[in-house]
């Protein structure tokens, strides 16, 4: 009521919702949130989806409830104009770094001149990338295990082990997390994340959707590896760790 409200004020108004799938968007969130606690205390993501999952609503709880799909049906309700209303793909926008010019070109209406700018100022082309924190979960098992010593509340000395486990996992080696094994949510975890999704997508009606099949798809590859989480316990078995790590104890 306070937006609508306060939006009274002009006579043309256009709201627009960046929207992120729903299996996408929680694996970004938790990486956003993992983020902000130490080491120690960190969830790794199937520890995290089986701690916010609830069999009696297997919806995620608030989590769903502040995406694009909730949100959308509120704002309907105060703003029911059909074009008062814009539902964008954020993955889809942004991808090649685009996303500040394809929201002033496409959805704000006569942006002529912001939206020539965005095309020509290349500073602003560049892609939202997540950090990848499968080093730190290894590095922090690894000083569970006692394969290696470092204060966890000393940033430099962390920071200074972890780049060092990188360089070694794919500049000595030659791999990348790709080659690490990994821990993937039980099944009925997967099916509310997809049901959450698909439901979704329906209430959306997303322009230029995809077919189920192409989403489900897209969907079984997350299963196998942005929802899953490296299995620490089994990396640190590998001998080549095993001997990455007592070289440190040297």
């Amino acid at each position: 009521v306070k937006l609508r409200v306060y939006l009274a004020q002009w006579d043309r108004v256009r709201i627009v919702i960046f929207y992120r799938r729903f299996y996408d968007w929680i694996a970004s969130m938790w990486n956003e949130e993992t983020k902000k606690v130490p080491p120690s205390r960190r969830k790794n993501i199937v520890e995290f989806l089986g701690h916010n999952y609830d069999a009696e609503f297997p919806h995620f709880g608030m989590w769903y409830d502040i995406t694009a799909a909730p949100l959308m049906m509120r704002l309907r309700g105060h703003f029911p104009g059909k074009d008062e209303i814009m539902i964008r793909d954020y993955v889809d926008d942004g991808m090649d770094g685009r996303l500040s010019e394809r929201f002033f070109c496409d959805t704000v209406p006569d942006a002529h001149s912001t939206c020539l700018y965005t095309q020509q100022e290349q500073t602003t082309r560049r892609q939202n990338s997540k950090s990848n924190l499968d080093y730190d979960f290894l590095l922090e098992g690894a000083r569970r295990a006692k394969l290696v010593n470092f204060e966890p509340n000393n940033k430099k000395q962390v920071d200074e082990t972890k780049h060092e486990l990188r360089n070694y996992w794919e500049k000595t080696l030659n791999l990348n997390t790709a080659n690490l094994p990994r821990i993937c949510p039980p099944r009925h975890i997967l099916n509310a994340i997809w049901n959450v999704t698909l439901h979704s997508e329906n209430m959306l009606v997303v322009e230029g959707l995809e077919s189920k099949s192409e989403m489900q798809s897209e969907f079984e590859n997350a299963a196998r590896t942005t929802l899953c989480a490296v299995d620490v316990e089994s990396v640190l078995k590998d001998e080549r760790l095993q001997l990455f790590f007592k070289s440190k104890r040297m």
